[in-house]
C-alpha cells in the first residue's frame, strides 16, 4: 500500500513538473517543495473528488468518446490551484493564464499520467 501511494505521489509530481515546463502560461513558485505538496494534494483530489466528477459526468464522457475527461482534468487542476490558495502554504503558488491553458495542461497531464502509469505498473 505504501508503495502504491509513493508511486501515485511520484507520478502526480512528475506530470505536474512536465506541464509546468512545457506549457506556456503556467507558472509556479516553491521549487521541490511545490511538487511534493502539490503531488499530495493531487493524490487527495484524485482519490476523493475526481471519482464523483466522473460519475456525474459519465453521460458526457460517453457521448464525447472520453474527450470530456480533459474537462474533468482541467477542473482537477483548478481545484489544485484553489486548495493551494486556501491552505496558504508559504511561498507555494500555481497559476494558469486562462481557460485554454487549463485545457492544454489537462490534456498533457492526462497523457503523461497515462504513460507513466503504464511504465511504473508492475
Amino acid at each position: 500500500m505504501f508503495k502504491r501511494l509513493f508511486f501515485a505521489l511520484l507520478i502526480n509530481s512528475l506530470c505536474l513538473y512536465a506541464v509546468v515546463q512545457v506549457v506556456d502560461g503556467v507558472s509556479y513558485t516553491g521549487g521541490f517543495k511545490f511538487f511534493f505538496i502539490s503531488g499530495l494534494i493531487l493524490g487527495f483530489i484524485n482519490f476523493s473528488i475526481k471519482p464523483i466528477l466522473e460519475i456525474f459526468s459519465f453521460p458526457l464522457i460517453f457521448l464525447t468518446g472520453g474527450l470530456f475527461a480533459i474537462i474533468i482534468n482541467a477542473v482537477v487542476l483548478r481545484i489544485l490551484v484553489f486548495m493551494l490558495d486556501l491552505l496558504k502554504f508559504s511561498e507555494l503558488s500555481l497559476s494558469f493564464d486562462g481557460f485554454s491553458v487549463y485545457l492544454i495542461s489537462a490534456f498533457l497531464f492526462g497523457i503523461i499520467n497515462w504513460f507513466l502509469q503504464l511504465f511504473f505498473k508492475k
